[in-house]
C-alpha cells in the first residue's frame, strides 16, 4: 500500500513550523493590549484633570462666597454709616436744616391773621411739604393768609437771618367748606358727632378728619365759618445760577 503525506513541506522539514505564527499572534495581542492601556490611561488622565478642575472651581466658589458675604456685611455697615453721616450733616453743616421746623412754625404763626386758628400741622421733611388744617372767622381771612404765605417768595434775603432764607414756593388750597351751628338746634349742640367726613392727605402721615368736625368749634355763637386745608411746599433760598433750589434731603 502506498502512503501519501499531504502536509506542507515546511511542516515536514521542521517540527516547529507553528512558532512564527504563534509569535506573530502574541505580538499582535501584546500591541493591542498596550494600545488599550494607553487609551485607558488617557481617559483616566482626563478624568483626573476634570476632577482637579472641578475641585479648584469649587474652592474658588467657596472663596468668592465668603468674600461676597463679607462685602454684603460691608454694604450694610456703609449704609448705616451713611445714615449717621447724613444725620450729622443736617445737624452740623446746615443751620437751616437744624432750625427748619421752628422757622416754618414761626412763618405760619407770624403770617396768620387774627381770626384764624390752627387745628392740625404736619411736616413731611422728605418731600418738603407742610400740611395745615385750620378754621377761620370768614373766607377773606383765608385768602389773606394764603397771600401772605405766597409773599415769602418775594421777601428780601438777609444772610444773617435764617428766616429769610426759607420761603413757601407753592400754596395750595386742598379743601375748604363751611361748618358751624346754623343747622343744629341749641338743645342738641352738646351732642354733635365727631364722625364728620375724613380728609385723606396726599402726603405725610396722619388723619386730619378729627380736626374737621363742627363739634370742636370754639365759637358757638357763630352761625357758620370756613374750615380749610392748605398744602405748602417750602424751599431754601440757596443760589445756584441765581435760582432757588429745594432743600437737600
Amino acid at each position: 500500500m502506498i502512503k501519501i503525506n499531504l502536509a506542507p513541506i515546511d511542516e515536514i522539514e521542521s517540527p516547529y513550523w507553528y512558532i512564527p505564527e504563534v509569535a506573530m499572534f502574541v505580538l499582535c495581542l501584546a500591541l493591542s493590549w498596550f494600545a488599550a492601556q494607553y487609551y485607558l490611561d488617557g481617559i483616566k488622565d482626563n478624568i483626573a484633570n476634570f476632577e482637579r478642575e472641578i475641585a479648584e472651581k469649587n474652592e474658588a466658589f467657596r472663596t468668592i462666597s465668603k468674600a461676597t458675604a463679607r462685602y454684603a456685611a460691608l454694604d450694610k455697615d456703609i449704609e448705616k454709616l451713611n445714615e449717621k453721616l447724613n444725620a450729622l450733616q443736617k445737624i452740623t453743616i446746615s443751620k437751616i436744616a437744624r432750625f427748619l421746623p421752628i422757622i416754618l412754625l414761626e412763618h405760619v404763626q407770624n403770617l396768620k391773621p387774627e381770626g384764624i386758628w390752627f387745628n392740625y400741622i404736619s411736616d413731611d421733611s422728605e418731600k418738603n411739604i407742610l400740611t395745615i388744617v385750620a378754621k377761620s372767622f370768614d373766607s377773606l381771612l383765608v385768602a389773606e393768609f394764603m397771600s401772605a404765605l405766597d409773599s415769602t417768595k418775594l421777601q428780601e434775603v438777609d444772610p444773617s437771618d435764617l428766616r429769610t432764607q426759607v420761603y413757601f414756593d407753592q400754596t395750595k388750597l386742598e379743601r375748604i367748606s363751611t361748618i358751624g351751628f346754623s343747622t343744629v338746634s341749641s338743645g342738641n349742640r352738646a351732642n354733635l358727632s365727631k364722625e364728620e367726613p375724613k380728609i385723606t392727605l396726599l402726603q405725610g402721615e396722619g388723619n386730619t378728619g378729627g380736626y374737621w368736625s363742627a363739634g370742636d368749634a370754639f365759637f358757638p355763637e357763630l352761625q357758620e365759618y370756613p374750615a380749610f386745608q392748605l398744602t405748602l411746599s417750602y424751599k431754601d433760598r440757596k443760589a445756584i445760577n441765581n435760582k432757588p433750589i429745594a432743600l437737600a434731603n
